[in-house]
C-alpha cells in the first residue's frame, strides 16, 4: 500500500484488470492492499479511498467509451457490414460482466490483521449466482472419492500428468460411471483438484493431478530474474553434469538470444523433474512445446551466433530439440540487415494487414503467435529472422516474404503488423499469390485472438 498512488494505478491495478477481461469478457475481483503495518491509519485509510474512487471511474469511464463509440456509428445513416461487425463487438463488451468488490481489503501479514475480513469479503463473493452457479452446490460422495483418491494418486508421481485414455482407464476401473467422467473432471478442475483443459486442442488429452506441479514448472521456466546471473540454478544444472563453463555459455546464449539448450531447460526445472530419469523430462518437454507453445526448436550453426530457425524433420519426421528459442526471452533490436532488405523491396507488390489494439494488448499474444506459425501446416512459413519485436520469413514455395512486427504506441496501445510482399518477377498474378499466402496467416492470429473474448482492436 505504500507505494500506491493515483500514478501507479494503472501499474498496480489496471492492467490486471484488462488482462482478466481481455481474456473472457468479464472480472471477479476483490482487490487486496498489501503491507498495511507500514503506513499509519490515517495514510492507509487515504490510500484506501483513493483507490476505490479511481477503481469507480475505472469502470464507468471504460462503459462511457464503449457507450460514445455505439453512437458514432448508430448515427451514422448508412452502416456497412464492416461496421456492423464493429458495433457487435462494442455491444459485446460494453456487456462485460464486471464484479470488483467495492471496497479495498487491508492486510498485514507481519500483524496478521485484515484477513477475516478478506475471508468474508471472498465468500460473499463467490455467492453470486451470476458468476459461481455451482458455489454450495451437492456433488455427489463418490465425486468425493474419485478426488481423493487422484490427490493421492498425484502425490506419489515424479510428474503428475495423465494421457486422457490412461486417466479415463484408471478411474472407470475403480469407480466405473465411465459417462459421468467429464463432468466429475470438470468439476475437480473448477474447484482447483487438478487441471484439465477441457476447450484446448493441444492440452485437453493431459490431466494434471497436481496444479501446484504445473506453476512451479513455469516459475522456473519463466523467470522474473532472468538477468541476474546470481540467479543461475547452477547447483541443478551440475548435479545433472554441466561444467562450470558450458553452464556460463548456455546461461549467456538464454540471456542474449532467448534460445535454451535441452539439458539447460532440465536444470532450470528444479526439483520438478527426476533428474536421473530422461524419459520424464522429455514428457514435460514435449508438454511445454506441444501443448503450451513456449518456444519452437532451433539448430545452431556452425557460424558463431547463427541460427536455424526452422529446423527440418528427420527421415522418421522427428525435429530434434537440441535448443529452444523461448520468445519470452527474445529482446535483441530488428537487424539492420532484415530493415535493409525490406527497404530494398519498398517497389515490390504488397498486402499489409494492421491490427490496432486499443489501450491493452494481452501479453504474450505477439509470441504465442511466433511459435504457433513456425512450421506449421496451417500456414507455412520459414522463419528467417526473429528479434524482439518482430519476424522476417519467407514461403518455402513461393517468391513470398512476410513482416510481422509488433510496436508499442503509446501506453499500453499496440499494433501488430503484417506485411506481406510478393519478390518474384511476374507480377500479373501478385495480388492472388500474396492473399493466398497472407490469408492463412490471418486467419492463425485470427484463431489465437478466439481465445481472447473480451479484446478490443481495431483491423
Amino acid at each position: 500500500m505504500a507505494e500506491f498512488s493515483p500514478e501507479t494505478f494503472r501499474e498496480f491495478i489496471a492492467t490486471w484488470f484488462e488482462w482478466m477481461i481481455c481474456k473472457s469478457n468479464s472480472i471477479v475481483t476483490i482487490v487486496v492492499g498489501t503491507q498495511s503495518d507500514r503506513l499509519r491509519p490515517s495514510e492507509c485509510e487515504t490510500v484506501k479511498t483513493d483507490a476505490e474512487k479511481i477503481m469507480k471511474h475505472y469502470i464507468q469511464n471504460r462503459k462511457k467509451q464503449f457507450e460514445t463509440e455505439i453512437k458514432k456509428i448508430e448515427s451514422r445513416p448508412h452502416i456497412s457490414a464492416t461496421y456492423s461487425e464493429l458495433l457487435k463487438n462494442y455491444v459485446h463488451l460494453l456487456n462485460a460482466s464486471l464484479l470488483v468488490h467495492p471496497s479495498v481489503m487491508t492486510t498485514s501479514a507481519a500483524k496478521y490483521s485484515g484477513f477475516k475480513e478478506l475471508q468474508e469479503a471472498i465468500i460473499a463473493t463467490a455467492d453470486t449466482r451470476e458468476f459461481f452457479p455451482n458455489f454450495k452446490q451437492e456433488i455427489p460422495t463418490f465425486w468425493i472419492d474419485v478426488e481423493h483418491f487422484l490427490e493421492d494418486k498425484g502425490n506419489f508421481m515424479a510428474v503428475p500428468v495423465i494421457a486422457w485414455p490412461d486417466y479415463e482407464e484408471l478411474v472407470t476401473r475403480k469407480f466405473g460411471m465411465k459417462h459421468l467422467l467429464k463432468a466429475i473432471t470438470q468439476y475437480l478442475h473448477e474447484s482447483g483438484k487438478v487441471i484439465w483443459f477441457s476447450k484446448m486442442n493441444s492440452l485437453k488429452k493431459y490431466v494434471f493431478l497436481r496444479p501446484s506441479w504445473l506453476f512451479e514448472v513455469f516459475r522456473y521456466v519463466f523467470r522474473y530474474d532472468i538477468g541476474d546471473e546470481s540467479k543461475c540454478p547452477v547447483d541443478w544444472l551440475k548435479r545433472i553434469g554441466l561444467s562450470s563453463n558450458r553452464i556460463e555459455r548456455a546461461w549467456k546464449e538464454l540471456i542474449e538470444e532467448g534460445i535454451v539448450e535441452r539439458d539447460f531447460i532440465k536444470g532450470m526445472l528444479g526439483h520438478c523433474v527426476p533428474h536421473d530419469l530422461n524419459q520424464p523430462f522429455l514428457q514435460v518437454l514435449n508438454i511445454l512445446i506441444e501443448g503450451f507453445g513456449i518456444g519452437y526448436p532451433v539448430q545452431k550453426k556452425m557460424k558463431e551466433g547463427a541460427y536455424n530457425l526452422t529446423v527440418e524433420p528427420d527421415a522418421d519426421g522427428k525435429v530434434k530439440l537440441a535448443r529452444v528459442l523461448l520468445p519470452w526471452y527474445r529482446k535483441n533490436p530488428e537487424p539492420a540487415s532484415v530493415t535493409e532488405h525490406w527497404m530494398s523491396l519498398s517497389s515490390k507488390p504488397k498486402v499489409v494487414a494492421l491490427y490496432n489494439f486499443h489501450n491493452y494488448m494481452p501479453p504474450g499474444l505477439f509470441e504465442t503467435f511466433v511459435v504457433r506459425v513456425n512450421g506449421t501446416t496451417k500456414s507455412p512459413t520459414l522463419l528467417l529472422s526473429h528479434w524482439g519485436g518482430g519476424i522476417h520469413a519467407q514461403h518455402p514455395t513461393r517468391a513470398v516474404q512476410i513482416l510481422v512486427t509488433h510496436n508499442i504506441i503509446s501506453g499500453q496501445s499496440a499494433t501488430i503488423k503484417f506485411d506481406v510482399r510478393d519478390v518474384s518477377d511476374a507480377e500479373s498474378d501478385s495480388p492472388k499469390i500474396i492473399w493466398e499466402v497472407l490469408l492463412p496467416i490471418l486467419m492463425l492470429f485470427e484463431e489465437i485472438l478466439q481465445g481472447f473474448s473480451g479484446i478490443h482492436l481495431y483491423t
